[in-house]
């Protein structure tokens, strides 16, 4: 997906959720701000078109928990805005996890891919390739503490 798509669909996908407390996107600012102040933390893009997409949310917030880190749950601008607020509210999901995806540096890490994508960062850098797919929270733990060893 070029950047330009990407912000299109953010756009479009802001529209339908504004006048909602929800108008919010997950910019390049909003990353930029994590780095600085959060020394390792996950990114975990979801789709409500996906379902196996939403239970990652959960067992990325379970092993991030388990880690004692933050993982923020973000939506692909790709998303039906109207069908992810229905999913989020009937999952349980917090509110900020419908914030659009917008961050360039999130296209650039193949975020945008395949939902649900957890992106790790550590000491102000991207540790490691996207994390692709459902994974139970004890492999999301497995893994993430690999991407958080690594060097950036």
């Amino acid at each position: 997906m070029h950047w330009t798509t990407l912000l299109a669909a953010t756009a479009t996908a802001a529209g339908v959720i504004a006048g909602s407390a929800h108008s919010q996107v997950f910019d390049d600012e909003a990353l930029d701000d994590l780095l600085r102040t959060e020394p390792r933390f996950a990114v975990c893009v979801w789709s409500p078109h996906m379902p196996l997409s939403v239970d990652a949310v959960h067992e990325s917030v379970r092993a991030a928990a388990a880690l004692r880190v933050r993982v923020i749950s973000v939506l692909d601008p790709r998303a039906d805005a109207r069908y992810a607020a229905s999913i989020a509210s009937s999952a349980g999901l917090p509110p900020e996890s419908l914030r659009v995806a917008h961050a360039v540096r999130l296209l650039e890490a193949d975020a945008f891919q395949h939902a649900p994508t957890v992106v790790a960062f550590a000491n102000g850098h991207q540790a490691g390739t996207a994390i692709r797919g459902y994974m139970n929270a004890e492999a999301y733990v497995d893994v993430l503490t690999r991407r958080f060893e690594q060097e950036p």
